[in-house]
């Protein structure tokens, strides 16, 4: 099935500050890394090419784009990859981790929910 390699794999954590998405819309984005971070995503879950790794390395690219558009850094959680969710600059982030035992730790802190991809069969 598609996207089973990530059940169990991701969460989102609420970052205790909430924003208005349109009062960043003029900011200047890096196109060059939104289209690398889609690209290296696509690939990822291509089916019979599955891989956490490569896309934990585009949500990566996504995270460093939002870095450099002055978003604040979001906490450490031993995470193989994470990011804002939607326009960023607050609301929730995206944790990826490599093992469900690893996002079940996650899953105590205060804010944090699980999330399960969508999966075709």
């Amino acid at each position: 099935m598609r996207g089973d390699f990530l059940a169990g794999k991701m969460a989102l954590l609420w970052t205790g500050s909430t924003h208005v998405t349109y009062e960043n819309t003029d900011l200047q984005r890096d196109y060059d890394l939104v289209e690398k971070a889609g690209k290296l995503a696509r690939q990822a879950v291509l089916p019979g090419q599955e891989s956490i790794q490569q896309l934990a390395e585009a949500v990566g690219v996504s995270y460093q784009m939002q870095l450099q558009e002055g978003m604040q850094p979001l906490q450490e959680h031993g995470e193989l990859g994470k990011k804002y969710c939607g326009g960023g600059w607050g609301g929730y982030a995206l944790y990826l981790f490599e093992t469900e035992q690893q996002r079940e730790e996650f899953l105590r802190l205060e804010g944090s929910k699980a999330i399960e991809p969508y999966i075709d069969s």
